[in-house]
């Protein structure tokens, strides 16, 4: 499995997910049928999740929360999405040196810059509350050096407005609010903007990625 295209785990996943939602699947049969194509499809998103290069696990579900954004038409969609990125979210501690932490960056900062399929605050908090998470822990574990893997955010057409933040922001958190002086990002060091020290907007902030990673 870990051999096998990103491309062709995309379409799989997609496809296992929207038969794991067809309303009354687990009642199909009168032998119970329905139960067992049930639990075949989630053990098979399982195995996806246990045995895939990581980097395509994180990378294909951010595109499939990306891609079905503010899609209402399937009931729990985004949800079974969010907790399968939650899952692997919670070992990334013992992913964290297979990962292509650039990559994930960059496609947890498309899914941000995409607009929702339609006006769905709810879908979208979700998707939000799950990305906060996911750099949360990148950052807890790799600290100043994230940054080294900020470059393809940095540099893409549309401008980064929430990972920068949020990057900065649970950096000072974990050196007990200290705020570092010297520029965050390549950008940064380009303009002189960056000066430190947290707005009360800010503040609100880390109290919500805190209080949503623990």
């Amino acid at each position: 499995m870990r051999n096998v295209e990103e491309k062709s785990i995309l379409i799989l996943v997609e496809q296992l997910l929207l038969k794991l939602l067809i309303p009354g699947l687990d009642t199909l049969g009168e032998r119970q049928e329905g139960q067992a194509m049930f639990r075949n499809l989630n053990n098979t998103i399982l195995r996806i999740l246990e045995n895939c290069h990581p980097t395509q696990v994180f990378v294909v579900f951010l595109n499939l929360l990306k891609k079905y954004k503010g899609y209402n038409k399937i009931e729990k969609l985004s949800g079974i999405i969010v907790k399968c990125l939650l899952k692997v979210t919670r070992i990334m501690d013992q992913l964290i040196d297979k990962l292509n932490i650039e990559r994930i960056l960059f496609a947890t900062h498309q899914y941000l810059i995409t607009k929702p399929a339609s006006n769905s605050s709810k879908t979208d908090e979700v998707g939000i509350r799950i990305t906060k998470t996911i750099i949360n822990e990148l950052v807890k574990l790799k600290r100043e050096a994230i940054w080294e893997y900020y470059g393809g955010v940095d540099a893409h057409m549309t401008q980064d407005v929430y990972i920068k933040k949020w990057i900065e922001i649970i950096l000072m958190s974990l050196s007990g609010g200290d705020a570092s002086q010297r520029p965050k990002t390549a950008s940064d060091a380009r303009s002189g903007e960056y000066t430190g020290g947290l707005s009360p907007e800010d503040n609100e902030t880390l109290k919500s990625l805190i209080e949503e990673s623990q």
